[in-house]
């Protein structure tokens, strides 16, 4: 009788244990495969190309918006939609037409953003989402401010 029991204990236990793998690898493939934020924000780009003081949060005015594809453009357009953080929700705010080269994979764009607040950035392609990013713009004089508050 124990012996039943232990025969069947190890096989439930050996399947749970299978199920278990597969879910573990089914998210981690989830994960890996969502879209990965591969626009960067930088103040310059030097002579190479390659951008410069690149991060994620500026003082309010122009950067260098820096997007490279794993794949040519195959387009002479690409669109590039803006949100801005509106309470808890992205809220699109414009967007613009990007004139490109069919066999090129980078785009560096100028873009200014002067009103304080989180952005969220996306390159288009007709329906595809070719990458996206997320820059935040902070006011130097209300941080300066929060700055002086603090110690006094």
């Amino acid at each position: 009788m124990m012996r039943i029991f232990r025969d069947r204990f190890y096989k439930i236990q050996s399947v749970a244990g299978q199920k278990s793998a597969i879910i573990f690898v089914l998210l981690f493939l989830m994960i890996s495969c969502k879209g990965s934020k591969s626009i960067e924000f930088c103040e310059g780009m030097n002579t190479e190309g390659k951008g410069e003081k690149c991060g994620t949060k500026f003082e309010s005015g122009e950067m260098t918006l820096i997007y490279k594809a794993k794949e040519p453009f195959e387009t002479d357009r690409l669109l590039l939609v803006k949100k801005r953080l509106q309470g808890k929700h992205y809220e699109d705010f414009g967007s613009e037409s990007l004139e490109v080269r069919p066999d090129e994979q980078r785009l560096a764009v100028t873009l200014a953003l002067y009103q304080a607040g989180k952005y969220h950035l996306e390159i288009v392609r007709g329906d595809n989402k070719l990458g996206e990013g997320d820059v935040e713009i902070v006011d130097p004089a209300l941080e300066a401010g929060v700055i002086q508050s603090r110690s006094e």
